[in-house]
C-alpha cells in the first residue's frame, strides 16, 4: 500500500464536506466511484435521496467458482458529524503535523476509507493474491 496515496486520499476526502445533517455524500460517492473505475474496478453509485448515495464494488479473486469463494466485506460511511466549534484551523483543510493528519473525519472515518481504497487498489492489481471476493460498501447517513 502506498503511504503517499493514503495521505493524499485522506486529505482530499477531508475537503469533501459531508457533515450530517445534511450529508451531501453524492459528491464523495462519485469521487470514490471515479477512483475505483480508474483502477479497473467496476463501481456502482446508488442515489437514494437528493445528494445522498451509496457506493459498492466487487473485486473478484483469481481462483474458484464464484458461488464457493469466501467473501469479505469492507464497509465504511462517508458522512461526518458536524464540525462544531473549537477548531484551531479550518476542519475542511487537512493539516499534517508530527506524522498525523488533522481534519474533520480523519479518524471517523475518511482516513479509514482511504485505507480501504488503497488496499482495494493493491488487490485489483494483484488479483492472484485474492482467493475470494472483496466487496466494498461505502454508505451515507451513518452519523
Amino acid at each position: 500500500m502506498s503511504k503517499r496515496l493514503l495521505v493524499e486520499l485522506t486529505k482530499r476526502f477531508v475537503e469533501i464536506r459531508t457533515e450530517n445533517p445534511p450529508g451531501n455524500e453524492l459528491v464523495f460517492a462519485k469521487e470514490i466511484s471515479t477512483l475505483l473505475k480508474s483502477w479497473g474496478i467496476e463501481a456502482h453509485v446508488d442515489v437514494f435521496q437528493e445528494n445522498r448515495a451509496n457506493v459498492w464494488a466487487t473485486i473478484e479473486g483469481s481462483t474458484g467458482s464464484t458461488n464457493k469463494r469466501p467473501k469479505l466485506l469492507f464497509y465504511g460511511h462517508m458522512d461526518t458529524v458536524p464540525a462544531g466549534e473549537g477548531w484551531k484551523f479550518d476542519p475542511f483543510l487537512a493539516k499534517s503535523s508530527n506524522g498525523a493528519i488533522y481534519g474533520l473525519g480523519t479518524t471517523d472515518m475518511k482516513g479509514a476509507l482511504a485505507a480501504i481504497l488503497c488496499a482495494a487498489q493493491d488487490l485489483a492489481h494483484h488479483r492472484e493474491r485474492l482467493r475470494g471476493e472483496l466487496i466494498l460498501l461505502f454508505v451515507s447517513d451513518e452519523e
